[in-house]
């Protein structure tokens, strides 16, 4: 990871706080606990309201206790496989970790398509609607996972600390992290912020259109 990345995780660890390690002079975000283990399995969220699946793959610490939850929210045409590098790498940090995968902007859209036609189904995919999808895949995931951490028997009882979520996101996944995560938008404000994300960080993030907006009226030469 280049220092782009390590700043970010740096903040993220620093928020959430992780089992194992402690804030110090010599806090190395990138180390981890040799002989840390993770279990990965894979579940479904049924969002009934909107009639909606959402596949996620967890990522859980075999180490048992219970652990601040990060979210993560793939790229335009990913899925819930994209990034596991960096969900393995947090959950051996001592994060549980929930990579979502968003119907409408995943790798359905353009893996039977035509090689030819392959970015054109992207571009078509990258729209309002898939946005507010993933906005609300986000609050779908986060309402089961509350559940699924009270249910017995089930495997995340007890095994998240809802009180300290974090998320995060690549590229259209960025997007989504920065709209559930406090920013504002045209018309809308902060409709999209879910108050139980703690933390967030965005790789690959877009600047927000009213950002854009000020900018442009401005010298280009003062920066923005």
């Amino acid at each position: 990871m280049d220092m782009k990345t390590t700043l970010p995780l740096l903040l993220l660890f620093a928020c959430l706080g992780s089992a194992g390690f402690t804030a110090a002079a010599d806090y190395d975000p990138l180390a981890t606990v040799k002989e840390a283990k993770v279990a990965v399995s894979d579940a479904e969220v049924e969002d009934t309201g909107r009639d909606r699946a959402i596949p996620i793959r967890i990522y859980l610490p075999e180490s048992g206790g219970k652990h601040a939850l990060i979210l993560f929210s793939h790229g335009l045409g990913g899925s819930r496989e994209n990034n596991a590098y960096v969900a393995e790498h947090w959950a051996k940090r001592g994060f549980a970790v929930a990579a979502m995968q968003h119907a409408g902007s995943d790798a359905a859209v353009w893996k039977d398509a035509p090689a030819a036609k392959r970015f054109g189904a992207l571009q078509k995919a990258a729209n309002l609607e898939s946005f507010m999808d993933r906005a609300a895949d986000v609050k779908a995931v986060l309402d089961q996972l509350a559940k699924w951490n009270g249910e017995d028997k089930h495997l995340l009882k007890g095994r998240l600390d809802m009180e300290r979520v974090g998320m995060s996101g690549h590229s259209f996944g960025a997007v989504t992290t920065q709209a559930v995560s406090g920013q504002s938008f045209p018309l809308r404000g902060r409709a999209l912020t879910d108050d139980r994300i703690d933390a967030a960080v965005a790789f690959s993030p877009s600047r927000s259109r009213n950002r854009a907006s000020q900018c442009s009226a401005r010298s280009r030469s003062r920066g923005c």
